[in-house]
């Protein structure tokens, strides 16, 4: 029997909401025979009925699959006891155990976690790491016997934007020219992105006590070791670019209101 779990992501409250576990459909009972518990939903039916946009109808979408199971210890003249959907930390993910767990992220869509996957967003990272770059070695293996051309780099790009009044702030220690403007050396401003492999930039407005600030960007691995960094600017906004394994990072830092 397969068991499966579905997993509704809530990104405003920044939760996720965890259906039972649901054991099996209606082909896999069938399959069995003999045994007095059925299903009335099929793989594809289960799937269906979690095709959801918000919480109240995942809400009922875990109690109409639970009505959907018959065991032979439910009571013919009692209501079945359902069991509500139950809300999770993303830390708390390595908890779950089941054959499928099914995301369900943002306008409905469905995906399947990776089969082996433990729950932790480390070995997320490095899975979606592995399978992509895979592909994406294959596609350029296969393009460049097609158009002659060299394999290139791997581009991860995001934007940041920060606000005007931010900026200026930056700005002024960046062009400080006396000790009452100066940044200080404890007072670094520091933007984050995080690439979809689970690396991260950051880029700093580095000061000190007597002269004025400086900028430089740094990029960690997923177990936050730093693996490569800038030269020394005196720009905060802009194109910030570093490369690790052949992996070109860029990270775009605008003003507010500055088109993309």
């Amino acid at each position: 029997m397969t068991r499966r779990i579905f997993i509704y992501v809530d990104y405003q409250e920044r939760k996720l909401y965890v259906s039972p576990t649901f054991n099996g459909d209606k082909t896999e009972y069938a399959q069995r025979g003999g045994t007095l518990d059925t299903c009335d939903l099929t793989a594809e039916d289960l799937f269906r009925l979690f095709e959801v946009k918000n919480i109240p109808d995942f809400q009922k979408a875990c109690s109409e699959t639970q009505r959907r199971y018959h065991s032979c210890l439910d009571g013919a003249d009692s209501p079945k006891d359902l069991l509500p959907a139950t809300e999770m930390d993303v830390s708390e993910l390595p908890q779950l155990h089941a054959d499928e767990l099914i995301f369900i992220l943002e306008n409905g869509r469905q995906v399947t976690a990776p089969a082996d996957w433990d729950g932790r967003m480390e070995s997320l990272y490095e899975k979606v790491r592995e399978v992509f770059h895979s592909i994406v070695s294959l596609a350029q293996a296969l393009n460049s016997l097609v158009t002659g051309q060299g394999h290139g780099f791997l581009d991860y790009c995001e934007g940041f934007m920060i606000s005007r009044a931010e900026s200026d702030v930056i700005d002024g220690y960046l062009y400080a020219r006396s000790e009452e403007q100066y940044q200080g050396a404890d007072n670094t401003i520091t933007k984050s992105v995080i690439f979809p492999d689970g690396m991260q930039m950051d880029v700093k407005c580095c000061g000190s006590q007597d002269a004025p600030s400086w900028t430089e960007a740094v990029l960690f691995d997923r177990r936050g070791n730093e693996v490569a960094h800038t030269d020394v600017f005196d720009e905060f906004e802009g194109k910030w670019e570093l490369v690790h394994e052949s992996i070109l990072y860029t990270m775009i830092i605008k003003m507010e209101g500055e088109p993309w």
